[in-house]
């Protein structure tokens, strides 16, 4: 069931792709249609599943793709079904004047179901896989315009998130190969340099899209995007992917006792402490609202 809900909203985006001669009414029934679906499946496994582990499919033998609701992944899937449905109904109405509406509302309900993949994810493996997989989807998404600001601003999203992908990979690739049942104790007594460095390539690299300073620069910039999709970055899935893929790895894949006092800790709570005051900073000298509301988000965030 779990799993359902992930994947439905993914196969239908790419289904909304092919069927390029659908009517107006019909591509909106369809698309909100399929996000109620989803979050009524949510709901389900909220209240009934939590705890199961569900793996549709290995891509090597020791190496799944599985999906669980857990205490933590609730509260951040609660959030993407409940939000979710409303974010599309006010996008209805605000991309008439847009034009590209199938393509947009194709990978708008696909990136539902990536979020999903994301806040389910019961391994780091999964986590990262649609973490990743978040960025293609959106990343079409803050181009829409295609003007010269709105090629700017994929682009600079694009390099960022980018960057931060491959330093997330040094941390996940680290605990896939280290780590004693997802938790690294035991390698960090054994090479505790070696994890502090891991840690922190994993809290840089997910805390791109976290707008952590001064992997910030892309928030800002992607406000030029429509607001259904500025709505999508700073409110709904992006942001708060990278807020949760740092709770993940924290607690659940390198521990918090294990970073306790370290270096690495120090780091961490350096630059979310930075950004909270240069984020309130910039929100109060920009005059632009939208920018504002980004620089608000990116203080915000790092508390």
């Amino acid at each position: 069931m779990l799993s359902l809900a992930v994947f439905l909203p993914i196969v239908c985006g790419l289904a909304m792709f092919a069927c390029r001669g659908m009517t107006h009414r019909a591509r909106q029934v369809l698309t909100e249609g399929v996000t109620l679906v989803t979050s009524l499946l949510v709901l389900f496994c909220l209240m009934n599943k939590r705890g199961v582990a569900y793996t549709p499919f290995y891509l090597l033998p020791n190496l799944p793709i599985s999906f669980c609701i857990d205490g933590v992944g609730s509260v951040f899937t609660a959030i993407v079904a409940f939000l979710w449905p409303l974010a599309t109904l006010y996008g209805f109405e605000y991309m008439e004047h847009e034009g590209g509406e199938n393509h947009f509302f194709a990978l708008y309900t696909i990136t539902y179901g990536v979020t999903l993949g994301i806040s389910t994810a019961a391994n780091v493996l999964t986590l990262y896989l649609f973490y990743e997989f978040l960025t293609l989807c959106t990343l079409p998404l803050v181009m829409h315009g295609t003007n010269k600001a709105s090629v700017r601003a994929g682009y600079t999203y694009m390099m960022y998130s980018f960057f931060g992908a491959a330093l997330a990979f040094v941390g996940v690739m680290l605990v896939i190969g280290y780590g004693d049942g997802g938790v690294m104790s035991a390698a960090a007594a054994e090479h505790p340099l070696m994890v502090q460095i891991g840690y922190i390539c994993a809290f840089l690299g997910f805390g791109v899209k976290a707008a952590v300073f001064p992997f910030h620069v892309w928030l800002p910039e992607a406000s030029v995007a429509p607001t259904p999709v500025t709505a999508l970055l700073h409110a709904v899935a992006v942001v708060k992917s990278g807020v949760f893929a740092i709770i993940r790895v924290t607690y659940f894949s390198f521990g918090a006792q294990v970073m306790r006092g370290t270096t690495a800790q120090a780091i961490a709570l350096l630059l979310a402490s930075a950004t909270i005051v240069y984020g309130s900073t910039m929100a109060v000298k920009e005059h632009h609202f939208k920018r504002r509301l980004a620089y608000s988000t990116v203080s915000n965030l790092s508390y």
